[in-house]
């Protein structure tokens, strides 16, 4: 893993026709260690001969691909989600506005990805996130509870899920320029 910072080997033996798991002990990681993007390498070596697998972790592409998928997916759903998890959703709407602050700080990171720039913008995914923050505050009952995608039809409401998703919000609140969204969000 990245150009050998760190390694690992392990012998296996799997059975003809058959399968293997395992875990294979990696060293340690280094304090410089590059998390935002690295290269992997496994390699299969037998009597037969060897094979190689190699990919990169690109953490920034990988994101943006991500929100790209969820600006597309919410164009399925007309009242703002992404799926029926909105407890899960809203770990990737605090991930666009995270990002989108970062990108108002660091604009030349706009420069590098231009194809998955091309297919989508902040605009997109400000105005993605915005949409769900917009649904969830509309949805919200009197009482603080928040209807849940996967219940909603029959009145379900999971009080960790909306713990987190309440955390969520309070933590986009200070990201949004509009005041009105803003006490929306701490209020929510």
């Amino acid at each position: 893993v990245a150009d050998g910072l760190v390694t690992g080997e392990l012998s296996v033996e799997v059975p003809r026709e058959g399968s293997a798991s395992c875990v294979v002990p990696l060293s340690a990681l280094p304090k410089d260690f590059p998390f935002d993007r690295f290269d992997w390498k496994v390699t299969f070596e037998s009597e037969a001969g060897r094979d190689t697998l190699t990919d990169e972790v690109d953490v920034e592409r990988g994101l943006l691909h991500a929100l790209g998928h969820m600006v597309r997916i919410q164009r399925q759903f007309p009242d703002g989600r992404y799926s029926h998890h909105y407890f899960g959703d809203a770990y990737g709407v605090r991930a666009m506005f995270a990002y989108l602050d970062l990108l108002k700080r660091e604009p030349a990171r706009l420069e590098c990805n231009r194809d998955l720039w091309n297919e989508i913008s902040s605009e997109d995914i400000r105005a993605s996130g915005l949409r769900f923050i917009d649904m969830l505050v509309g949805r919200q009952n009197e009482d603080g509870s928040i209807p849940m995608g996967y219940g909603e039809h029959h009145n379900v409401y999971n009080v960790a899920d909306g713990g987190q998703i309440a955390l969520s919000l309070g933590q986009i609140a200070p990201l949004l320029d509009d005041a009105e969204r803003r006490e929306a969000c701490l209020l929510f």
